[in-house]
């Protein structure tokens, strides 16, 4: 059962969809949905692929899509229909139906589909001239519930052998969602979670924030070594990346833990990355004297921003003499700075 925006009265609509042996999804849905009841309704086939995203639409040979007072699509209408519906984000998305079509309201724009006046203000690249509600109608078709359903199908019938291949061979969509499924289903099989760390190297910011919510939703145990892997990198924006999931983690975090984070702290380079590290020690209450001593060393660190915000932290600690001196000589060669 499915709900169109261009149903004013919401009613459930029931079709049926069918899949192709090659993992497509495809729906028989009318062309428009006119309120006067004038205009010319035609049956589009829409495809989406096994995770809902719009593929294409076929027209049956003796069927041709219509503008304004009659006129048959263009070739050009055509593929600027097709680019319409792969715009995920076109205007549509928000526009109601009340907003495209007033009953005959001369004063709000020239007559665009058939009997009623257009009041929609948007931009006339990002629809049809002559066929507004079409757009809308086939945009809904292409972009809404179904493709909610179609992951859902989807979803349900998948496999680690699929979620594989998902990730070493699919595009950034197929491998979003599967890292989001990965983490509905609590599955951290150790080649997958391999898996899903490596894809943290691909220069999207969407898959690098779902491998970190991956791992942030990870057994503790299996979080702590994965943050760890990741970090432990010359990557300057991966480091602080692992640095703000561990903030803004719960997780009991162990001495040898911190060992290990040590471990990178003279390759810390940036700002970001020590103000994060000293912050996840004081949200810890991590002041023993082996946490401490090695921070001594960023004090002579080049940028006195770093420098100084070691300073401050090292402030509040519990020092014995000689490093209370250290901070003594620091504070008066720098005093301009503090």
């Amino acid at each position: 059962m499915y709900t169109h925006p261009g149903l004013k009265d919401s009613a459930l609509i029931k079709y049926s969809l069918f899949e192709t042996p090659d993992k497509e999804f495809y729906l028989n849905v009318p062309s428009v949905y006119c309120a006067d009841d004038i205009c010319k309704i035609d049956t589009v086939k829409i495809f989406w692929n096994d995770i809902g995203s719009y593929q294409r639409f076929e027209l049956k040979p003796d069927v041709h899509l219509e503008k304004a007072k009659g006129e048959l699509f263009t070739a050009h209408d055509y593929k600027k229909l097709h680019l319409i519906l792969k715009d995920e984000n076109s205007p549509f998305k928000t526009v109601h139906i009340d907003n495209i079509v007033s009953t005959q309201n001369e004063q709000n724009g020239a007559v665009d589909i058939h009997s009623s006046a257009t009041v929609l203000d948007i931009d006339e690249s990002t629809y049809v001239k002559g066929a507004v509600l079409t757009c809308f109608t086939l945009w809904h078709w292409a972009n809404g519930q179904l493709q909610e359903i179609i992951k859902k199908i989807t979803g349900d019938s998948a496999n680690n052998q699929d979620f594989t291949d998902y990730l070493n061979h699919g595009d950034i969509a197929h491998k979003l969602f599967t890292i989001k499924l990965l983490i509905s289903r609590k599955d951290y099989e150790p080649q997958l979670l391999n898996l899903v760390k490596e894809q943290y190297k691909l220069e999207s910011s969407s898959v690098k924030r779902s491998v970190i919510s991956y791992l942030e939703n990870a057994p503790e145990e299996i979080y702590c070594r994965s943050i760890l892997d990741l970090f432990n990198s010359d990557d300057s924006e991966q480091r602080v990346a692992c640095l703000q999931s561990l903030v803004h983690s719960k997780a009991n975090l162990t001495p040898d833990f911190y060992r290990k984070i040590y471990g990178q702290l003279s390759n810390l380079k940036t700002y970001h990355e020590v103000d994060l590290l000293l912050t996840l020690l004081d949200k810890n209450d991590q002041n023993s004297e082996e946490i401490i001593k090695p921070l001594f060393s960023l004090l002579t660190h080049s940028n006195i921003l770093i420098s100084r915000r070691v300073f401050w932290f090292l402030g509040n600690q519990k020092l014995d003499k000689k490093q209370a001196e250290i901070l003594e000589r620091f504070s008066k060669k720098n005093s301009e700075y503090l």
